[in-house]
């Protein structure tokens, strides 16, 4: 290998180790058995069954009791890896748990998915470029805290399964032979199916996809290659329907899954697929066939007004949903609240403003200047959110958010167009970098619009902002040398900016909080030799076959490590049935209520804790509790500790009744519920 290839390869290496190095430092601190979130003791619980059993049953009954967790409508992939990596590894490493793999494998993931994509921008750029870029990524704080050792969560595993993908997907469009090109096109279907299977909102990361193919289409006069985009729909799109129940009768934040990630791909098709016939067999007018890229515009737009009857006629649906978004309990989900400009400062140093900088100039490439003023609007009001509404109102800043991103779509259209007509001109061939950009400037507007309203989004934002940020130092490093002429002033101001972006306190210098951000960003849960974590370990000895109420955010932990079935949990697969707990539970009307529904539940036990659960709430106004519920645990100091147990003394006269499994919320005071929430509960169920 030549000298010049050794080195950043070299470079690329150490990267790596720093990545795995900085995210492996949680790892000492971390109490044996607990993870840093919630959702993490969900993934171990189901692998745990898979691992035991070999599958999943269709109907989980130790959580959501009575009725039972329809796990047919999860998308478990990430549980099933978790399980079988386990049994894998265990075959030649014995002192290997499933804990271990839990709470390594995200890590592992991530790492793996750097090394992919890093490999891939040295084969489209340089070894800068690509090495650059995986230094940024491996040391923003923003990347760093769902990919750490312990998270234990899919975002990872989602990750390295996204960039596979798109990767393979753009190495497919650029393969020179069919059997390159067919193998690449059979590589991204199937990463696709398994991204399908693994999480709701992987179709976002289609969405990319989908502007590439739609960017050939409208900048390109035929089909030459439709066979291939084909075989990519086919190797996902009936095998997710026929595999996941999700797909074709998934309720709530499942609902629009078949529509985002089987609907699109089709649409796309029938585009390219009626401009193909129409053209071929002369049915479009002759104008049309004289301009066929206007007529592509013409499909494109019928198949956008198409996407907006759609959304009309699901608002009943998304009505519902942005309702339970503003709900008070999602509201005390702090990965679902808005962000503030020093929530990006803080988590990205001066990267993001540099990569926005560089997207907006549309430096990269003049074809795309003209989505300067729009993207100027998108990143003010995205990035800018908090001091924009302060000046001008919250509902001003949202009207310019969305007349930002439609604008956005429309000036895509536009340079699409225009991008085919200087293609027919010039007759130069495509660069095979110009899809790259163009993927990750699609990356980079969908996840920043999507983590604009909810946090927990911004860890996808990591990958394009560091590429842009990439680019700009090695532009940078290309004006410096050719101002003073001389390679090395290149190399020294690139490898300066480089340090100052990491290091320097007044720019962000994001690289100093790296290890902070792996070891103090997220705390265990429910942490070492806490009231709760001890409560916990006195169920998991003394209480068998137990079915214990308590707050939501207990639940997967309940099962996990304290052994005992639950009633409700973090999964909100039935959120009614948290306001019913937060009414009936907090705040009955009479005995007969809260006990009533604690029966029709099953529970046998009771947690109520002073930190989450409302400090007016029935048990926390009498911490020794009523002459139905016993006080269990702790033994001693009953009244004075922040978490109790209580088992539950049920009168003969006390009988179930369907309203406690009621799993809508209506308005009507004779109705079961009721549509207000009056409890507020103050936890947040991450830590930020």
């Amino acid at each position: 290998m030549k000298r010049q290839n050794l080195v950043p390869l070299l470079l690329l290496i150490c990267i790596l180790f720093l990545s795995f190095w900085l995210r492996l430092q949680s790892a000492d601190k971390l109490p044996s058995g607990q993870f840093l979130e919630n959702d993490a003791y969900l993934y171990y619980w189901q692998a745990s069954t898979i691992s035991s059993q070999g599958d999943l049953p269709d109907r989980d009954m130790d959580r959501w009791l009575p009725l039972g967790r329809d796990n047919g409508l999860l998308l478990s992939l990430y549980s099933y890896v978790l399980a079988y990596t386990y049994k894998a590894v265990n075959l030649f490493f014995k002192d290997v748990s499933l804990y271990h793999v839990c709470i390594y494998l995200p890590t592992l993931s991530f790492v793996f998915g750097l090394a992919i994509l890093c490999v891939f921008l040295y084969s489209r750029f340089n070894g800068f470029v690509a090495n650059t870029t995986g230094l940024l990524i491996a040391t923003l704080p923003g990347t760093i805290g769902r990919s750490t050792v312990g998270f234990g969560d899919r975002d990872s595993w989602c990750l390295l399964l996204a960039i596979g993908v798109l990767i393979t997907y753009l190495l497919a469009l650029q393969s020179p032979t069919f059997r390159k090109r067919f193998a690449w096109t059979l590589v991204s279907g199937i990463l696709t199916l398994l991204g399908g299977l693994s999480w709701e909102g992987f179709g976002v990361f289609l969405l990319v996809i989908y502007a590439i193919e739609l960017w050939r289409f409208l900048s390109s006069d035929k089909d030459a290659d439709l066979l291939y985009y084909v075989i990519w729909i086919c190797c996902f799109v009936p095998l997710l329907f026929v595999v996941s129940p999700a797909y074709y009768r998934g309720v709530f934040f499942a609902t629009h899954v078949a529509a985002l990630m089987l609907v699109p791909p089709l649409v796309i098709l029938a585009l390219r697929v009626g401009r193909h016939l129409l053209l071929r067999f002369t049915l479009a007018p002759a104008v049309f066939r004289d301009h066929p890229r206007y007529f592509s515009l013409g499909l494109t737009l019928l198949a956008g007004a198409a996407v907006i009857i759609y959304l009309f006629t699901q608002l009943d649906t998304l009505a519902g949903t942005t309702f339970f978004m503003e709900t008070p309990l999602m509201t005390t989900i702090s990965e679902l609240n808005n962000p503030y400009f020093s929530f990006w400062t803080g988590r990205y140093g001066s990267v993001f403003i540099i990569a926005c900088i560089l997207l907006v100039a549309g430096s990269y490439r003049r074809n795309l200047l003209i989505l300067t003023q729009p993207l100027m609007i998108f990143v003010l009001v995205t990035f800018g959110r908090q001091p924009v509404a302060v000046l001008f109102g919250e509902w001003f800043c949202g009207l310019l958010f969305g007349v930002s991103v439609c604008a956005c779509l429309l000036m895509f259209l536009y340079a699409a167009l225009r991008h085919g007509s200087e293609q027919q001109d010039s007759d130069q061939p495509v660069l095979r970098v110009e899809y790259v950009h163009l993927m990750f400037a699609v990356w980079f507007f969908l996840w920043v619009g999507l983590s604009r309203d909810a946090m927990r989004y911004d860890f996808f934002i990591g990958i394009p902002i560091a590429f842009f940020c990439a680019v700009a130092i090695q532009q940078v490093s290309e004006f410096v040398e050719t101002f003073f002429e001389h390679t090395q002033a290149g190399k020294i101001a690139a490898v300066s900016l480089l340090a100052l972006i990491l290091f320097w306190a007044p720019v962000g210098g994001h690289a100093r909080f790296s290890v902070y951000a792996a070891t103090q960003m997220r705390t265990a849960t429910p942490g070492h030799n806490t009231p709760v974590a001890v409560t916990f370990a006195w169920m998991k000895e003394h209480l068998k076959d137990a079915v214990v109420a308590a707050h939501w955010r207990f639940g997967s932990q309940l099962n996990v490590l304290a052994g005992v079935k639950t009633i409700t949990d973090q999964d909100h697969y039935i959120p009614n049935w948290v306001h019913l707990y937060n009414k009936y539970v907090h705040y009955p009307q009479t005995d007969s209520e809260i006990l009533g529904y604690l029966k029709t539940h099953e529970a046998t036990h009771i947690l109520i804790t002073t930190s989450d659960d409302p400090s007016n709430a029935l048990l926390n106004r009498n911490p020794l509790g009523y002459k139905h519920f016993k006080p269990v645990f702790p033994t001693t100091n009953f009244a004075r500790s922040p978490i109790k147990l209580w088992q539950i003394m049920y009168p003969q006269h006390i009988a179930t009744d369907p309203k406690y499994l009621a799993t809508e919320q209506v308005s009507n005071e004779n109705n079961t519920t009721s549509s207000h929430d009056p409890t507020h509960p103050p936890h947040e169920n991450e830590n930020h």
